[in-house]
């Protein structure tokens, strides 16, 4: 999971991590980098075939779905409140019948 924050700031502004993917090739890993929140990628990287050991470096938005929290670079330690909570919960919701609702 590459999200590219740690608990006191961006990656690359505290330790960057440089291209991780590389580094995983570099010790002779099929190493690719997908959309983390793309589950057809998911299961695409997933279910492919390879003769090397697989690493899979998942390019992810810390907080995704919740714009709050996205857009909060502390978001590893938030402390909201219970209805905070429970609003958030009811977006991701909302977001999870829009993506799965019957097309046609």
């Amino acid at each position: 999971d590459n999200n590219k924050k740690q608990l006191d700031g961006w990656t690359a502004d505290v330790l960057d991590t440089g291209d991780i993917a590389a580094k995983f090739a570099a010790f002779g890993f099929d190493a690719v980098t997908i959309n983390g929140h793309d589950v057809g990628a998911l299961h695409e990287a997933l279910t492919r075939r390879t003769e090397k050991p697989a690493a899979l470096v998942l390019d992810t938005i810390k907080g995704k779905g919740i714009a709050e929290a996205e857009e909060t670079l502390a978001n590893h330690s938030m402390n909201i409140s219970k209805e905070t909570a429970e609003k958030w919960i009811n977006v991701l919701k909302a977001q999870l019948d829009d993506c799965c609702a019957p097309r046609g």
